[in-house]
């Protein structure tokens, strides 16, 4: 008497539990990456934020180093006469 070809043995049920539990570590796997590009996502955003606020306060700096060079006055000679 055969078994039928349909029949669970011990090794396909071991078998069949092995390839649920890479299938399960796999999902988290992505998820974990799909959570991770998100994370680098938003911190480029961030980032680009960070820059254009800096980009404006050098701007703002310089000129307000401009407004203190104009306001400096103008160097004097100085004659001595003998």
């Amino acid at each position: 008497m055969g078994m039928a070809p349909w029949a669970v043995t011990p090794a396909s049920s071991r078998s069949t539990k092995k390839s649920r539990e890479q299938q399960s570590k796999i999902d988290n796997q992505q998820a974990s990456i799909a959570e991770l590009k998100a994370t680098v996502a938003q911190q480029q955003k961030g980032m680009e934020v960070l820059r254009a606020q800096l980009k404006e306060q050098i701007a703002q700096i310089q000129k307000v180093n401009d407004k203190v060079e104009m306001s400096k006055p103008a160097p004097q000679m100085v004659l001595n006469n003998p």
